[in-house]
Formats: structure tokens, C-alpha cells, sequence
């Protein structure tokens, strides 16, 4: 007696059903991301500055979270193609290891790392946002911001495409799915650092219509309580009575954390003020 043998046919093809189906998981899961990952970038920002937001609930979370994902996908396009044009040259000494990641790096670092400061700047209206020398520490400090995010964007997207293909194919490997979720969790440290350099140096650079944390200047008109404790803090009173202009960090419903300079230097410190001090806040324009 013969006997059959039914061979299991892998069929990891999604239908268009399936994809539809897919779909309000998938955004959730990607808005999920972004307001986590937006979450962490404002409240690294914050924290600089000793404040900390004190509404969880901010849809501001999800934009800036959407800006950083955007940045990361951007770059590891670009590094594909650079690779890929590398590859295209056919040249002995590019296709060595080590030579190919030196001119990929090179390249990138030619074509992205002067944008947080310069262009950027240009599309956030932020013309004062350059560094002054090669010899300013923050430039160099700077710097690690895009080769952070070059690693978190060649190393982790890498594993989310594979944990994505094996959550799509019908028959998982758990082996697969496991090695593909810990080579994403032990980028975690990276993705951190990259999250701090990028609250650091290029999310206060981008305006709030951006997704980032550089808020137009601000005229405020204060209540008599509000001027008597505008004065006790020595802020800027015009003759008219009004505040200003100020540096907004941050604000919600309940309060306005302003930026003032330390006796006229550089460095800032934070003040958080209840807003009910304030008849109306008049954001300039830039």
C-alpha cells in the first residue's frame, strides 16, 4: 500500500483582503511607535532643562516621533543606494569590506550631516541655528547624531524587515522570530543614544510645525498677579506692560515653561509658570 504524502505549500502571498485587513493594525502599531519614540524625544529635551511634560496626552508626541521614523527610513534609503552605486563600480579596492564601509561613510556623512544644522535650519525659518567654527565642541558633538542614526537605521531596520517577513509568512519559525527580536532589543542602547544626540541637536533646530521643539518667539500679556510675578523673576517688561519677546520650551493648558538667559550668557535656564498668570500669549511671527 502506497502511502501519500502531502507536501504543505508555503503560502506567504498576502491578499489584497489581508492587506486590508492589516491595515488599522499596522497604523496602529506605527502610531504606537511614533508617540512612544515622540514621547521620549520631547521629554529628553525637557529634562535638559530639568523640566518635564505634564501632559501624557499630547499629539505633538506622535508628529515628532513621525519626524525621527521618517529621518531613520530616509537614511537607510540613502545608504542602500550608496551602497548599491558602490557595487555598481566594480571595483576591486570598493568591494573590499572595510574600504566599501569607509567610502559609504564618507559619503554619507558629505550628504547628511550638514543638514541638521544648515538645511534644516533653512526649512524651520531658523536662520541663527548655525555653529560658529570647525572648533566648537557642539559641532563635533553634533556630528554623532547622523552616525548614531546611520547604525540604528542599517542595523535595526535590518532586523525589523526580516521580523516583519517572518510575522507575514503563514508558517513562522520561531527560531527565526526570536533571533530577529533580541538583534533588535540589543540595539536598544543605540537607539537611546541616537534618540539623546537627536533631542540634543536637531529636534530643538526644527521648527514645531516640523515636528520639532524650536517654537516661535512670544509676546505675553500678563494679569496684574502675572506682572507682579514677572518682576519678582526679573523678565523682560516692555513699557506697555507686556513680556517679551520670550523663548517658549514647552506649553499645555495649565502652564508655559519659558527659556531665559543666565546674566546674559548662552547657557538657559527654565521657568515654568501657571498660565493662568498670562491674559494671552501672542506667538510672533518669524
Amino acid at each position: 500500500m502506497s502511502v501519500m504524502e502531502e507536501n504543505p505549500v508555503n503560502n506567504s502571498s498576502w491578499t489584497a483582503q489581508d492587506i486590508i485587513k492589516a491595515i488599522p493594525l499596522l497604523s496602529l502599531g506605527i502610531s504606537s511607535l511614533c508617540f512612544i519614540l515622540g514621547l521620549l524625544i520631547v521629554n529628553l529635551r525637557l529634562a535638559k532643562f530639568g523640566v518635564y511634560a505634564t501632559d501624557f496626552i499630547r499629539t505633538e508626541y506622535i508628529l515628532s516621533g513621525a519626524v525621527f521614523v521618517f529621518l531613520i527610513v530616509t537614511v537607510n534609503y540613502i545608504k542602500e543606494f550608496i551602497i548599491n552605486a558602490t557595487k555598481r563600480l566594480k571595483s576591486e579596492w570598493i568591494e573590499k569590506k572595510y574600504i566599501s564601509f569607509t567610502f559609504n561613510l564618507v559619503l554619507f556623512l558629505a550628504l547628511i550631516v550638514t543638514l541638521p544644522n544648515y538645511s534644516i535650519s533653512i526649512v524651520s525659518a531658523n536662520a541663527d541655528g548655525s555653529f560658529s567654527s570647525l572648533s566648537d565642541k557642539k559641532f563635533w558633538l553634533a556630528l554623532m547624531a547622523p552616525i548614531f542614526i546611520l547604525l540604528t537605521s542599517s542595523l535595526v531596520t535590518q532586523h525589523f524587515s526580516a521580523l516583519f517577513k517572518e510575522l507575514s509568512n503563514n508558517r513562522l519559525n520561531i527560531m527565526t522570530f526570536k533571533n530577529n527580536l533580541n538583534g533588535i532589543l540589543w540595539y536598544v542602547p543605540i537607539l537611546l543614544a541616537t534618540l539623546a544626540l537627536y533631542s540634543d541637536f536637531t529636534y530643538p533646530i526644527i521648527s514645531t510645525a516640523y515636528g520639532g521643539g524650536k517654537m516661535a518667539p512670544a509676546i505675553l500679556i500678563p494679569t496684574p498677579i502675572g506682572l507682579d510675578v514677572c518682576k519678582v523673576l526679573a523678565l523682560p517688561i516692555k513699557t506697555n506692560q507686556t513680556i517679551g519677546p520670550i523663548e517658549l520650551l514647552t506649553e499645555s493648558d495649565r502652564e508655559l515653561t519659558i527659556l531665559v538667559s543666565d546674566n546674559g550668557s548662552e547657557k538657559k535656564h527654565a521657568i515654568r509658570l501657571n498660565r493662568e498668570l498670562f491674559v494671552a500669549v501672542q506667538m510672533m511671527p518669524r
